[in-house]
């Protein structure tokens, strides 16, 4: 059992973000949750790591929550969000020195809040269903307006600090200068098979490209298999080139996912360890039918 504050934490996906965007995204599913739906987390914490815990009571809350929403619902808050870029895409514009962080946590409470919908409902859903969730997972420009900010203000998205925590509880958001885990690093010294979830079945054999930086994407080759945390748009070029796709988190409506839906090539998602295993240039074979990663040769 994981405490913080005498209060039950449960650990979530790891996904990783630059120090600023991070705030954003805790105030998004605390703050602005609690602003459109009256059901906000009361503690979570997002460390460098990507590591995210939240607290059990408000995780049931919102997964009730959730899993009783439509897809209808799904698109009144596309609406809404959608509406809210277009405003702030003139209002950074027009005002690029206002502090826009509670209108930009609010367009990630609805962003999440859709993702969640969406990952709760695909399964369920009809192929025309299924293609509107794709469609808006795979837009690139949902949120613009951040972009924009970060253009406009470098220094904001610079990464300051190599290690920090963001904690909310008490109804506020603090900075520590340290990382909070507590996760138990996975003994993967003699790991020679890795498991995940099968995003779209196939079978490959090849070289992996571990995907961590730009530059790592420059150096992609055709055939290559892309190994990475997590795929995001900026990814398709390389994914264009690879036999197949193999991530540490997401799951069925991950960018990974629908890509490989679309390019009907092998992916394994949510394996949490492979970029902590396999190296560039490792040989192995990709079974997406049974979701699982072997290692033939290791560098």
């Amino acid at each position: 059992m994981i405490l913080f504050n005498n209060i039950e934490l449960v650990p979530r996906g790891k996904r990783l973000a630059g120090l600023h965007k991070a705030s954003l995204k805790v105030l998004g599913k605390t703050k602005a949750w609690e602003k459109i739906f009256g059901i906000g987390r009361k503690i979570e914490i997002l460390n460098s790591l990507g590591e995210s815990y939240i607290d059990r009571e408000s995780a049931e809350k919102t997964f009730s929550m959730f899993n009783a929403k439509s897809i209808e619902d799904a698109k009144v808050y596309i609406e809404k969000l959608y509406t809210l870029r277009d405003t702030l895409i003139k209002e950074v514009e027009a005002e690029p020195s206002k502090d826009f962080t509670e209108d930009f946590s609010m367009m990630m409470g609805y962003f999440f809040a859709i993702k969640f919908i969406f990952e709760l409902l695909y399964t369920k859903s009809n192929p025309d269903e299924q293609k509107i969730m794709e469609h808006w997972r795979n837009d690139p420009n949902i949120l613009t307006p951040i972009g924009m900010y970060y253009k406009l203000h470098p220094e904001i998205a610079e990464e300051t600090l190599k290690e920090w925590s963001w904690v909310y509880s008490d109804n506020e958001l603090h900075l520590e200068e340290k990382i909070i885990s507590f996760s138990q690093k996975p003994e993967i010294s003699n790991v020679r098979e890795i498991k995940g979830n099968v995003a779209y079945p196939g079978f490959v054999t090849g070289k992996v490209r571990v995907i961590l930086t730009l530059e790592d994407k420059e150096l992609m080759q055709e055939g290559e298999i892309i190994v990475a945390p997590m795929t995001t748009v900026d990814f398709l070029p390389i994914m264009k080139i690879a036999s197949a796709f193999v991530t540490n988190e997401g799951g069925i409506t991950s960018h990974a996912a629908i890509v490989a839906r679309e390019l009907k090539k092998p992916c394994i998602t949510g394996t949490r360890i492979a970029t902590e295993v396999l190296k560039t240039g490792d040989l192995v074979e990709v079974d997406a039918d049974k979701g699982i990663i072997r290692i033939i040769n290791k560098l």
